[in-house]
């Protein structure tokens, strides 16, 4: 990871770098509902 934004109010997050979309979505969604949109 790169660099991240966080968007509160449209509640979405953005993360940059070489990661792998299933790997951060499992991680993100331990703790909150996330969802991938690409």
């Amino acid at each position: 990871v790169t660099s991240f934004s966080i968007d509160l109010e449209s509640k979405k997050v953005t993360v940059m770098g070489h990661v792998s979309p299933a790997g951060v979505l499992e991680s993100v969604s331990k703790v909150k509902k996330a969802e991938l949109l690409m």
